[in-house]
């Protein structure tokens, strides 16, 4: 993984620095936890077609998100092709630019997630937030709208809030 300062490609805001990885090759990194979460959000900046996301639980994958998920998302919704920030705004208009929420439902949790760059081109990502939610924020997308995981240990319903928010309420 590389850590750069923000430019077309990356850095939620259009400052600061972002994260990347599998530049020029397939790779995977992860993040663990030491208590099961219920909520993750991150920035996901100029989406390749090799970006994928893998939740586990325990060992056990409960949840994986696609590129074609993402498109699907953003489908006929322009604002999110091309970097929204500062200087870099509509540069790279190619690729969309998003901030993904994950909403565990019910009983189901992770404690890990795995960020796989499959074709070499880059996994960018940024401002990566968790927790344990009690109430959903930002844009929920319905489930009749979120494609079926093939594994269907965890339901993610309501999963994705396509807007730059972040509002999260931890579980006291």
């Amino acid at each position: 993984m590389n850590i750069r300062p923000a430019d077309q490609y990356g850095g939620a805001g259009g400052q600061g620095s972002y994260a990347v990885s599998g530049l020029g090759t397939t790779s995977s990194y992860s993040i663990s936890f030491d208590q099961s979460l219920t909520y993750f959000g991150f920035w996901l900046s100029a989406l390749d077609g090799g970006n994928h996301v893998i939740f586990y639980s325990g060992g056990d994958e409960v949840f994986s998100f696609s590129p074609v998920d993402v498109l699907n998302l953003v489908s006929g919704m322009p604002d999110y092709r091309g970097n929204p920030n500062g200087k870099f705004s509509g540069q790279n208009r190619s690729e969309p630019y998003v901030f993904l929420n994950f909403f565990a439902d019910d009983a189901y949790s992770f404690d890990k997630i795995v960020f796989k760059q499959t074709n070499g081109a880059g996994y960018e990502s940024d401002n990566h937030t968790v927790g344990i939610w009690k109430e959903q924020s930002g844009t929920v997308v319905p489930n009749s709208q979120v494609p079926e995981p093939s594994s269907l240990l965890l339901l993610m319903g309501a999963l994705l809030g396509v807007a730059g928010t972040r509002t999260l309420r931890r579980q006291a």
